[in-house]
């Protein structure tokens, strides 16, 4: 793509073999059902082991607890979910609005963790998980990690800057499966 745009995104995407996909505002009920859908999903029965299971709930509460809100509901977070599959694979994108002072950052991390191999990535969790406390959200920030460790290749991800305090952030992750 040339350029980043939410809708064009999810459309070009929707051509994929999708399981499962949904745009709108998450909410905590909504991610709980959604897990649920893709759990029992025919497409998803006997294949959706823990590894792959893991990695859509940290995508899930990714929207929902480190989205920008929606200003005029903020118990609310404007994302993107979908889940497909082929070949011998899974793949998983998600999109949700950030605050543009949390770009940088984010981009610093995700760029981190392409360049750590399976052992520095294990190392790495490791020193995370011992020296770091719980956040406001109830997390170490250990979900990215957690993410690429099971993943095939990088992390792929994407932002575009959609007013002077948002910006749209895309992630796109692939997870392997055996029939």
């Amino acid at each position: 793509m040339t350029h980043l745009n939410c809708f064009e995104w999810y459309d070009e995407l929707d051509k994929e073999d999708l399981i499962l996909s949904f745009k709108g505002d998450f909410s905590h009920e909504l991610t709980r059902a959604i897990l649920i859908l893709t759990e029992t999903n025919r497409e998803t029965k006997g294949k959706l082991n823990s590894k792959v299971f893991g990695v859509i709930v940290e995508c899930l509460q990714n929207i929902y607890k480190h989205g920008a809100d929606n200003p005029e509901n903020s118990n609310l977070r404007p994302g993107i979910f979908l889940i497909g599959k082929r070949a011998n694979e899974f793949f998983i994108h998600v999109g949700n609005m950030i605050l543009n002072t949390n770009v940088k950052e984010l981009k610093g991390k995700i760029d981190h963790l392409n360049q750590l191999n399976e052992d520095e990535l294990r190392a790495f969790q490791q020193k995370v998980v011992k020296t770091t406390s719980l956040s406001e959200e109830g997390n170490a920030g250990i979900g990215l990690i957690y993410t690429k460790r099971k993943a095939k290749g990088n992390l792929e991800y994407k932002f575009k800057e959609l007013d002077s305090r948002i910006s749209f952030f895309a992630l796109s992750v692939c997870i392997p499966f055996n029939e």
